[in-house]
């Protein structure tokens, strides 16, 4: 890959179509959807709803949107197709969009902490209501307007010289452009990685590939003093 990443006007993210993630359909699935005490009272997840499920444990967000549109044409209303669209959102990464859909869920029917998680959504929709995206061949770096913007031209000319080896080392490659997601805060991190700060402190763990992107924060946010950024793949629990 060159390593000459040109910086376009980066693309304001706010009220706009979500991004497909990076699927990869051959690879075998992380133990993360459908799970009982994920869907509580909702009955057993079946059709269309079933196959989103398996998509997005997949990390095959071009399928599992394409189920999705399916499930919004047949008119499906039910509690089970509402859970997968918000937990689509968010692995789109459209906080806002899964904010709306999740206020919508019966919290009594829900296996999870309905009102803790709906916080969760709602304060990091508030953080990144306003990232933009720039984009290289391979990659999009999603990013809040200010000082971390400097983080981006580096890390695409990191990811575009890795592409290449790793994707052939893999023998796999994403079906779409890979999400980097910058979060301006530890805290913002926590509400999109579900790691507690003990967590971070423990392990120095700065990075997380989950939902289908990279999900990265500053050392300095978390109060941090190693020198390694150690990077880990977590499975689903939004």
């Amino acid at each position: 890959a060159s390593d000459n990443v040109r910086l376009p006007e980066p693309n304001i993210i706010r009220n706009r179509p979500l991004v497909p993630g990076a699927g990869f359909p051959n690879e075998t699935p992380p133990s993360e959807v459908p799970q009982r005490r994920d869907v509580g009272d909702i009955g057993d997840l079946e059709g269309l709803v079933k196959d989103g499920f398996t998509a997005l444990a997949k990390w095959d967000l071009k399928a599992a949107d394409e189920i999705a549109e399916k499930i919004k044409n047949e008119g499906m209303d039910d509690e089970g197709a509402r859970l997968f669209l918000y937990r689509l959102a968010f692995f789109h990464g459209d906080y806002s969009a899964a904010f709306s859909i999740m206020e919508t869920l019966d919290r009594e029917k829900l296996g999870f902490d309905h009102q803790r998680t709906l916080e969760r959504v709602r304060k990091l929709a508030g953080v990144m209501e306003n990232a933009i995206e720039f984009e290289s061949e391979h990659f999009i770096v999603r990013v809040i307007p200010g000082p971390d913007e400097i983080l981006v031209k580096n890390a695409l000319r990191t990811a575009e010289r890795a592409y290449d080896v790793l994707t052939k080392d893999l023998q796999v490659k994403p079906t779409s452009k890979v999400v980097l997601e910058f979060f301006p805060t530890f805290q913002a991190f926590n509400w999109a990685t579900g790691l507690s700060e003990k967590d971070v402190e423990t392990s120095g763990t700065v990075a997380v590939c989950k939902y289908s992107r990279m999900m990265i924060t500053d050392r300095k946010s978390t109060r941090l003093n190693s020198s390694h950024i150690p990077l880990s793949r977590m499975p689903s629990s939004a």
